[in-house]
């Protein structure tokens, strides 16, 4: 299972007698490890192709850390005004796997009071969606058949089968609207079209937890695993070889495990496409305290 969810055990013995005991060896988790200041650190380097210099590189990143060491600003006369701060809704029991509140659009129940319909009500109040039939459909991105469906995601599950009109708008505490795709890249293809994450006003209780069990049963939260895709690179018998040029690949290279050595360098091996021009290439990476470091490049191919 790839998220989290709500796990039931239930065992009899041979006679059907339920007079069971159930324990879990749970797996255990590495603590993470919270810095209050971050850091910028230079810990991940490559062997760069032949057309960029190294010493470009090191000259750009020395660039930045001065900048981040240097910040001169001129005499300036600060004026105060009253602020009135809209209250920060609480989205405490938000699943977004963005994050809280990273969205597009956050719509609170505060809105929604006396509605009756959740599809009418939405209408004058969700931007750049439209619903049809009860189904949102994302108009920020438009295909051949028209704008594609928005998939809902209520307290953490996707549900292709339930309608906004199907919903009790006294039950939502909060709805996120995910449209662009700094937000849907997290969910892959399961919500490709859009996704409005709902969260109901029973999300996040977990009181069910502490009453006694059944004799013979055990409730506990099962934590997911993701176990990330590999990524297709193709394989050609020589760099002339015709299928290379067709080749228009948008994404070029990615490797979500790259190892260095002791002096911190390792090498990269792949094909460029077939397209001519300046390619870009992103280097990330986290140590062991949790300290990131990044590293932005280009090179061109003629």
């Amino acid at each position: 299972m790839p998220d989290s969810a709500r796990v039931l055990l239930s065992a009899k013995k041979t006679n059907n007698n339920n007079n069971v005991n159930i324990s879990i060896n749970k797996p255990g988790y590495a603590p993470v490890i919270k810095q209050k200041q971050a850091t910028f650190i230079n810990t991940i380097t490559a062997e760069l192709p032949a057309a960029i210099k190294p010493d470009s590189v090191q000259k750009r990143v020395q660039q930045i850390m001065d900048l981040r060491n240097r910040r001169m600003l001129k005499e300036v006369t600060v004026k105060a005004h009253k602020v009135y701060h809209r209250k920060k809704p609480d989205l405490s029991t938000s699943d977004n796997l963005n994050g809280p509140g990273n969205a597009d659009q956050v719509i609170m129940d505060t809105e929604l009071k006396g509605c009756v319909n959740l599809a009418d009500c939405l209408v004058g109040i969700i931007t750049g969606v439209e619903i049809i039939n009860g189904i949102p459909h994302n108009l920020r991105t438009i295909g051949i058949h028209g704008p594609p469906v928005m998939v809902l995601i209520i307290d953490g599950a996707i549900n292709n089968d339930i309608k906004l009109e199907d919903l009790n708008p006294s039950i939502i505490h909060s709805i996120e609207v995910l449209k662009s795709g700094s937000y849907l890249g997290i969910y892959g293809g399961r919500a490709g079209g859009g996704a409005l994450v709902i969260t109901t006003k029973r999300a996040g209780d977990k009181s069910y937890l502490e009453m006694a069990p059944a004799p013979g049963t055990l409730r506990y939260i099962y934590n997911g695993f993701y176990k990330a895709h590999e990524f297709y690179s193709p394989k050609y018998d020589t760099p002339q070889d015709k299928a290379l040029a067709a080749d228009l690949r948008g994404t070029i290279f990615w490797s979500p495990n790259i190892i260095t050595g002791n002096d911190g360098k390792t090498t990269l091996n792949y094909y460029n496409g077939g397209t001519k021009g300046t390619y870009r290439v992103v280097i990330e990476g986290i140590n062991d305290d949790g300290n990131l470091g990044r590293l932005v490049y280009r090179y061109k191919v003629e």
